[in-house]
């Protein structure tokens, strides 16, 4: 039995004992414990710009309450640290070094740093967290692979490295995650095969590898994961064919796989996925039919398989999809009518259809569609717009009908669509008379009606529609004048009325659009001179008045137009001096001025256009040198002096325009989402009109001049250049060995001169030569053959000295090496003397032939005329427009 005194040492013994270790719990339920605080610190010392980011760190000595740090209610410890730096200011970036003190905090359960940039590695030292749960490293630059050892964090259930610079391929350690339900690695720059491993993350509930550079094939073992509810791997570089056992995915809710090279069919199995509600295969190479069984996707609300090459009919059962928002079978070669059964769509607020081969018409039961919004049906074959009783249950705000084979008046119904801001029915077959219920439509932006058979007079009472942004009207029959209410759209930005037979002076009234950046007047018959109020457009960037019948002084108060880029008035009758018409205008990037009867020497204020692509002069009356600085023009793309009296010699600057100098095109911007606005050339080969878009093309036409000199051998570094022209001069001298470097040119002209010497046989190594006329020049010896040049006619090389060979009947013999027949061989004295002779009796026979000419002459002259022939003059082969 114990003594009183040992109860006592006992009891004090238990006292002490559970005294310390209170005091031992209590010292651990301290917030922040010294290791922990120093790593917070340190992380945030660290950051560059963070004493801004992070203000309330270091505040307190309770780190709990710093802002993104979260703790234990009951132990105290650090769980979580979330930091989203989006909102913030500060782009300077942080080595990952500051990363890596986070992981001394070893009670971490969720890491979340989002929008903060940083340079380096992903710190391998974060896979000693082997708590940790939820790690999430976020836009924030972070490059080089991912770390191999991230198998340790054994626990992780949510991974999300999207949106940095990772590279290298996805690590086989990562399926060694068996705990891992959310990967999400998109936005980076991974790249090797896609690993077939990862079927082995069973608990997988959701796999983002999209925008990356994976590639090989899909494994079929990812129909293993039926636990998986998203799917995205878009925007890759896979191949091969979308495996069947998808179909196996019962948990799959959304499937991302656009933008990739699959092939092959879609499966069938597709249909079994019953809750599916995103399927998106756009963008790829999918051939064969549509399978019917995706009429099975009860609810599916956005199937998206534009951009393949998906052929036959479009499936009826697709009409069965009620819960079905979103459709887009664009871009296909599907054929066929559009489904009546697409009636039953009531939820259905897009339909893409658009660029495939359907025909047929609208049909009217897909009026009952009630939901639809957007319809996309351009680049078809249809024929039928609507019967005439059509009346839609729909209330559509985007029509696109263009570039089908549709006919006779717009279709009726398009009067109830009272939402309407998109019709765009262009390159169609309509016809009559513009209607009147188009300004009933008052939610109107864009109408296109282009490129059709309309005809009569432009409605004035159009011109009501205050919110009408973009109008083309372009390519038609239209007649008459502009009214005077085109002053009325106040917001109009586009104007496009080219092409028609408009007549008439352009109404003052259109100076009042301040909103307007493109008017297209050209190709029509419009009179009279420009509106000298014209700078009040304050807006424009682009304005086109050729091909008509103005006149007139060009206004000079243009400088003002700041935004000014394109100023294109050739073709008509416009005078003055060109200095006096192109102040201010220094912005531009073309200038097209060709056609008119401008006068003045070269405008030397265009050498400070420095942004100018295109200058366009040809056929005015133009004199004088061109400026050695026209190399200033560092961007010029396209030059046409031809048809001026510029005389003196081509400098030898022209060969430094670096914009001619390589072969990618010209850029001229796009105007609205569906219009994209191209300069047109025009020119004359052999009597023969041929079109060329500038956008893509560099051209030199400096013909019908008189340049004399030799031909520059600095042309020849003009690599980008499509068509030279520089026939109908004074040039003399050699063709330049330097013009085989012209590795894209198509056509060149050198005709009407005086050239002399052989044709380099370097031309015959430019391939692309489809065009070539050296004609009346002083040519000899054997004309290149092979490639491009056996395809050539005997019209090219025709009244020149001594060419000779195909395809000329003259045959080269006796040639020396250089090409030039050799001097003749000596004779004896009995040749010699036969020679004497037979050359004597030439000349006397010459000189009474002479004479018996010059008598003819003298007594008549149609006798003269029948002897001599009368004078032909050859057509100028200057840039042009074709006519009417």
């Amino acid at each position: 039995m114990a003594s009183p005194g040992n109860e006592m040492r006992n009891a004090i013994r238990v006292w002490l004992t559970m005294a310390l270790i209170w005091s031992s719990a209590l010292c651990e339920l301290r917030p922040c414990g010294n290791q922990d605080l120093e790593a917070l610190l340190s992380f945030k010392k660290l950051l560059m710009g963070s004493h801004v980011i992070l203000p309330s760190w270091g505040g307190s000595p309770n780190c709990c309450e710093w802002s993104g740090v979260s703790c234990n209610g009951n132990t105290g410890f650090i769980e979580a640290i979330t930091l989203n730096f989006s909102d913030s200011s500060d782009s300077v970036a942080s080595s990952t070094r500051s990363l890596a003190q986070l992981a001394r905090i070893g009670s971490l359960r969720a890491l979340q740093v989002h929008g903060k940039l940083f340079h380096g590695f992903l710190p391998p030292e974060l896979c000693q967290l082997r708590n940790l749960s939820h790690l999430t490293i976020s836009s924030a630059g972070v490059s080089g692979p991912i770390p191999s050892k991230i198998h340790q964090l054994r626990h992780l259930d949510y991974l999300d490295l999207t949106a940095n610079n990772l590279s290298g391929i996805i690590p086989s350690a990562l399926t060694n995650l068996k705990s891992l339900r959310y990967l999400y690695l998109e936005d980076n720059s991974l790249s090797g095969q896609f690993p077939a491993s990862i079927s082995n993350l069973v608990s997988l509930e959701e796999l983002s590898i999209a925008r990356n550079l994976i590639s090989g094939v899909l494994p079929s073992s990812m129909g293993n994961i039926t636990s998986l509810k998203q799917l995205d791997v878009s925007e890759n570089q896979l191949t091969g064919s979308i495996p069947q056992e998808l179909g196996n995915l019962s948990s799959l809710e959304n499937l991302f796989l656009y933008r990739n090279s699959l092939g092959g069919p879609i499966p069938w199995s597709l249909g079994r996925l019953s809750l599916l509600k995103t399927l998106s295969l756009s963008e790829n190479f999918l051939t064969g039919l549509t399978p019917a069984s995706l009429g099975n996707l009860s609810n599916v609300q956005y199937i998206y398989l534009g951009f393949n090459e998906l052929s036959g009919s479009i499936p009826s059962t697709l009409g069965k999809l009620h819960n079905l928002v979103s459709l887009n079978m664009s871009s296909n070669y599907l054929n066929g009518s559009i489904p009546t059964t697409f009636g039953g769509l009531e939820n259905l607020i897009l339909l893409d259809l658009s660029d495939n081969q359907l025909s047929g018409g609208v049909p009217d039961a897909l009026g009952n569609a009630s939901s639809l919004m957007l319809l996309f049906l351009y680049q078809n074959q249809l024929t039928d717009g609507g019967s005439e009783t059509f009346i839609p249950k729909f209330q559509l705000i985007h029509l696109l009908l263009a570039a089908n084979t549709l006919s006779g008046p717009l279709p009726p119904w398009i009067s109830t669509q009272y939402n309407l801001i998109l019709l765009e029915v262009s390159e169609n077959q309509f016809s009559g008379t513009l209607p009147s219920w188009i300004p009933s439509l008052d939610s109107l932006e864009f109408i296109n009606l282009a490129q059709n058979m309309f005809s009569g007079v432009i409605p004035p009472e159009w011109f009501s529609l205050q919110s009408l942004k973009f109008l083309d009207i372009s390519q038609n029959l239209f007649v008459g004048s502009i009214p005077a209410e085109v002053g009325n759209c106040t917001n109009l930005n586009f104007l496009n009325i080219s092409t028609n037979f408009v007549t008439g002076e352009i109404p003052r009234s259109i100076t009042s659009l301040s909103s307007l950046q493109l008017l297209d007047l050209s190709n029509n018959q419009l009179m009279g001179i420009l509106p000298p109020d014209l700078a009040n457009c304050t807006s424009l960037n682009l304005f086109n008045a050729g091909y008509n019948r103005l006149s007139g002084a060009i206004p000079t108060n243009l400088r003002i137009l700041k935004d000014l880029n394109y100023w294109m008035l050739p073709n008509n009758k416009f005078t003055g001096n060109i200095f006096s018409a192109l102040q201010g205008l220094s912005r531009l990037s073309v200038l097209d001025l060709g056609g008119n009867l401008l006068s003045g020497t070269f405008p030397h204020i265009v050498l400070d256009f420095l942004g100018l692509r295109v200058l366009i002069l040809r056929r005015n009356e133009l004199w004088g040198t061109v400026p050695v600085r026209i190399s200033q023009l560092s961007k010029l793309e396209v030059l046409d002096l031809s048809g001026n009296r510029f005389h003196g010699v081509i400098p030898a600057q022209v060969g430094k325009i670096r914009g001619m100098q390589h072969s990618s095109g010209l850029y001229l911007p796009p105007y609205k989402r569906y219009f994209f606005h191209n300069i047109d050339v025009y020119f004359n080969y052999k009597g023969k009109f041929r079109e060329v878009k500038v956008l893509g093309y560099k051209l030199l036409d400096l013909s019908d001049n008189r340049f004399t000199g030799e031909l520059p051998s600095s042309i020849g570094s003009l690599h980008g250049l499509f068509s030279v022209n520089i026939s109908w001069n004074n040039i003399s001298g050699h063709i330049p060995e330097s013009f085989g470097n012209l590795g894209f040119l198509e056509t060149l002209d050198i005709s009407h001169n005086q050239l002399s010497g052989t044709i380099p046989s370097s031309l015959s190594s430019v391939s692309t030569l489809a065009k070539i006329d050296c004609s009346y020049n002083k040519l000899c010896g054997r004309i290149p053959s092979g490639t491009q040049f056996s395809t050539f006619d005997a019209e090219a090389f025709g009244n020149n000295s001594c060419l000779c060979g195909s395809p000329l009947p003259t045959t080269c013999l006796n040639l020396s090496s250089s090409g030039f027949a050799p001097p003749p061989a000596s004779h004896d004295e009995d040749d010699e003397e036969d020679e004497w002779k037979f050359l004597a009796g030439m000349g006397i026979g010459y000189v009474m032939g002479v004479a018996l000419v010059l008598m003819a002459m003298y007594l008549s002259k149609r006798i003269s005329s029948l002897i001599l022939g009368s004078p032909v003059k050859m057509p100028s082969y200057g840039l042009y427009r074709c006519p009417r």
